[in-house]
Parts: structure tokens; sequence; C-alpha cells
């Protein structure tokens, strides 16, 4: 829906997709030796809880999922604004 055609949407999707595996710790560097304003930002993403975390739960199986469940609902409030923003600017082009 941003771009409107398949090329270019997909060039951001594999952008944003490697760039929040970067930041979350899973593309060989850990989130801990990040700069703190990017690791402040990887804590607001799921994907940093389940690189970094899971591995305890597995070993363990003592964990807090309520970071992960707060991320997870930061990201799907944000991924809601930024669509109905878009559907509502789609709506006024086709006016």
């Amino acid at each position: 829906m941003l771009l409107r055609k398949y090329g270019p949407t997909y060039a951001v999707t594999m952008i944003l997709y490697f760039a929040f595996m970067i930041v979350c710790g899973m593309m060989g560097v850990k989130v801990n030796q990040l700069p703190e304003i990017v690791q402040s930002v990887a804590y607001t993403l799921p994907m940093t809880y389940i690189s970094t975390d899971f591995v305890e739960f597995w070993e363990k199986g003592n964990y807090n999922f309520g970071p992960l469940f707060l991320s997870t609902i930061f990201l799907g409030i944000v991924s809601l604004v930024i669509l109905f923003f878009r559907i509502k600017r789609s709506n006024k082009i086709k006016k």
C-alpha cells in the first residue's frame, strides 16, 4: 500500500527486515554491543527478546513474557497507525 508497486515495496521490506535483524542482535552483533541509542530502539522490538532471552527460557524454563508482549503490542500499534494513515491518503487520492 505504501509504494503501489511490487519491486520498490519488496526493496523497502527487505531493508526493514535486515535492519531489524541487525538491530535485534540476529546478525552477529549482540544488542549489548550496540550504542545505547540503538539499544533503546532494539528493546522496543519483540525480535530482540526472542534472540536474547529465549535461550535462557529453553534452558531454565522460567521467563518473564511481559517485555515481549509489550514490545509486540507497541510494534502492532505503530504498524496500524501507518496503515491507517496510508488508507486515509489512498481514499483522498481516489476522490
